[in-house]
């Protein structure tokens, strides 16, 4: 009887102190992350598209971004790894310039 009690016990204990550790950690993250986020949500920065959504955005196929890529040595685009990825403003303004230089 002693042992079951002793046993009863210490599943309590167990569980209030999983519980309040868990409040500390979601604390501690949540105030972790408040000092991570940008003061003004507009000043964000500006996140990396794939060709899919280039292709989506602007209206073109694949083979014409692959086209403007190797004609135009200034296009815009990122190698990350093996993955080429792209701005969405870096391209309308390149697009820009290419119109205007025509």
């Amino acid at each position: 009887m002693f042992t079951e009690k002793l046993s009863y016990h210490s599943s309590q204990l167990f569980e209030i102190f999983r519980r309040e550790l868990r409040e500390e950690i979601n604390s501690s993250v949540g105030s972790a992350l408040q000092q991570f986020k940008p003061a003004n949500p507009s000043s964000q920065e500006e996140g990396f598209i794939n060709i899919k959504q280039v292709c989506s955005i602007f209206k073109i196929s694949k083979s014409q971004v692959y086209n403007l890529r190797r004609e135009h040595k200034n296009f815009p685009y990122h190698q990350i790894g093996k993955a080429v990825r792209y701005k969405q403003s870096e391209i309308e303004s390149f697009l820009k310039s290419v119109q205007d230089g025509k």
